[in-house]
């Protein structure tokens, strides 16, 4: 399990944990949309009593029916099931359905204002209401936030409501999670059942096991976070998918242009799971470099211009890598350093290429503004290998080869310690190396991280993460 929260680490750390605790059975499920629904049927098909409650009349008629009004193949029969065993009720109540409940999954819809910006409108509703009920219960009660928000809604906009209205206090009389459904139309009960992850988002332990001893029976094994990278995970888990539809298909319009099938291209493509489909290249970081990205993205762009193809998306990737740069020079700048020492100035670790080192771009980019650069490469201990690189960028990549030579290497052993000279050290080479290196230095040094060297990154004001 994930538990950045150090509160969770005493009391939330065993699988036992979760399984020995009894699950709670009254639960409530606030907005009977898609998600709602398909809730309210998955958690009494688990065996819990389920109260769906929605302002609706014609969806509560529907649901004490047993009748679904959305099409999801095997929905009905379960709300069907749940009535008939009588763990199905449906209320337009709110405040009786808190009071005869112990946990509340809220799934009112949360759809997009004119300016793209999220309406948490019914959601501001539903705080108040629920502060209400709860001003009128004694009972610890937990609130399960399940529609998607922006981070910081819950804490900084849900949760005070809840607590002015109610007169309690989060943590102590109530408890709140944000639990992200990852449902995909028609397919949602077999997702709901067998999920690709459980995230639970949380300020306080009680609150987290009880949920979790809820979710127990679809996943034992929950990734417990703070309840605003929960909320997070939800948007980015749906960017990307829109994202690799947005591939997909400008894969298919240039492969079909230059007479390829686009089909065949993307199966072949998926089958590796190594890099391709994989967590690799998706952590926040440096921007790409080398000899092969840039140039085949260069490519790409050029051949959909040839024929003709709109690409979008891949028009933009040098746009975004240029940004991540410009941004690394931004946060530079801002520390005010006179003398930066680049730690690494090879386009990745354990390689010696300086072929569209992005560092490189950087290092003109300061160049050019008067500030002297430093730089510490353990690939560059002696000028016959540097002299090497420079022949070689000469014959196609001149301007870089331009801005090595503008470069002070430390060449020699007793130059060791040259960069202590510095007042910034920059970094885009996650190592054991400079991460032992630079440990030391980030109370007398700024240092600014391209690369997440640290797992949890020092608090000092000196430390400077690009995307954390």
């Amino acid at each position: 399990m994930y538990m950045p929260n150090a509160q969770f680490k005493s009391s939330f750390v065993k699988k036992e944990t979760i399984l020995s605790l009894k699950p709670l059975s009254s639960i409530s499920v606030i907005g009977l949309g898609y998600v709602g629904l398909v809730s309210t049927a998955c958690l009494s098909q688990m065996g819990h009593d389920v109260i769906g409650v929605d302002v609706c009349e014609d969806k509560l008629n529907q649901l004490a029916k047993g009748l679904s009004p959305i099409v999801e193949p095997g929905l009905d029969d379960l709300l069907k099931e749940g009535l008939k065993q009588k763990r199905i009720s449906a209320s337009a109540d709110l405040c009786e359905a808190i009071r005869r409940s112990e946990v509340s999954f809220i799934s009112v819809n949360t759809p997009t204002k004119d300016n793209g910006g999220c309406d948490c409108s019914s959601l501001t509703l539903v705080a108040k209401e629920l502060g209400a009920a709860l001003q009128q219960k004694d009972d610890y009660h937990v609130i399960v936030m399940r529609c998607s928000v922006p981070p910081g809604t819950t804490k900084e906009h849900f949760i005070p409501i809840v607590e002015h209205v109610s007169g309690k206090r989060e943590g102590r009389d109530f408890g709140v999670c944000f639990n992200p459904e990852f449902l995909r139309e028609s397919t949602a009960i077999a997702d709901f059942n067998d999920p690709p992850k459980t995230v639970i988002g949380a300020t306080h332990a009680k609150a987290a096991q009880k949920l979790a001893a809820i979710l127990a029976p679809i996943d034992d094994a929950p990734i417990l976070t703070d309840i605003e990278t929960a909320e997070m995970v939800k948007y980015v888990d749906n960017v990307w998918h829109a994202a690799k539809v947005c591939f997909g298909n400008e894969i298919g319009r240039l492969c079909q242009a230059v007479g390829v099938d686009g089909w065949d291209v993307m199966e072949h493509f998926s089958r590796d799971t190594v890099l391709n489909i994989s967590p690799q290249y998706l952590k926040p970081g440096f921007a790409y470099g080398g000899s092969c990205l840039p140039k085949e993205v260069r490519a790409m762009r050029q051949m959909g211009a040839q024929y003709d193809v709109s690409l979008p998306l891949i028009d933009s990737l040098g746009t975004s890598n240029r940004a991540q740069i410009q941004r690394a020079y931004e946060l530079t700048k801002r520390v005010g350093a006179k003398v930066v020492g680049l730690c690494g100035i090879t386009f990745k670790p354990d390689t010696n290429d300086l072929r569209e080192s992005p560092m490189l771009d950087l290092a003109g980019m300061l160049l050019n503004d008067g500030i002297e650069i430093l730089v510490d490469d353990p690939i560059y201990c002696c000028e016959s290998k540097m002299s090497a690189q420079v022949r070689q960028l000469r014959s196609h990549y001149s301007a870089y080869a331009d801005i090595v030579e503008r470069l002070t290497f430390r060449l020699q052993p007793d130059q060791a310690r040259f960069l202590a000279h510095s007042e910034a050290l920059i970094t885009a080479h996650n190592s054991p190396y400079w991460r032992k290196r630079l440990q030391g230095h980030v109370k007398n040094h700024h240092v600014i991280d391209l690369a997440r060297l640290f797992r949890s990154p020092p608090s000092a004001r000196s430390y400077h993460g690009i995307g954390w």
